[in-house]
């Protein structure tokens, strides 16, 4: 799990039904929100300049220079099928469109290949 890699106290958790909230802290202790990443931003709690959105579509990769911009990279939640085209090129059904709207300033890309969101938060923090 995710919370093997990453400090309980930086991974959030959003639209997490609140009667799991006691399960879920008995093994970990990660930060958890009832509200969408919508209402967050809306209400200040993440602030939204240093916040990353792990997009396939994005133009930027993830670089080590970016971990002195983000304090939030926003993963999971989004995954899509992915599919080898006949050119050996990659699409995906990108349900990472549906968080896009939430108006991302900044959005960076961990490669051509889908990870699973374990994979691309290690990925990300390794980064």
């Amino acid at each position: 799990h995710m919370s093997q890699f990453v400090p309980a106290e930086r991974l959030i958790f959003t639209k997490f039904p609140e009667a799991t909230f006691e399960k879920i802290t008995k093994d970990a202790s990660p930060v958890l929100h009832s509200q969408s990443l919508e209402q967050l931003k809306l209400t200040g709690v993440i602030d939204w300049e240093r916040t990353c959105l792990l997009d396939m579509e994005a133009s930027e990769e993830l670089t080590p220079e970016d971990a002195g911009k983000f304090d939030v990279v926003v993963a999971g939640g989004i995954l899509g099928n992915v599919h080898e085209n006949e050119d050996g090129s990659y699409a995906s059904d990108d349900r990472t469109a549906e968080v896009r709207q939430v108006g991302f300033a900044h959005r960076r890309h961990l490669g051509p290949l889908q990870m699973t969101t374990d994979t691309g938060l290690l990925t990300s923090f390794r980064v």
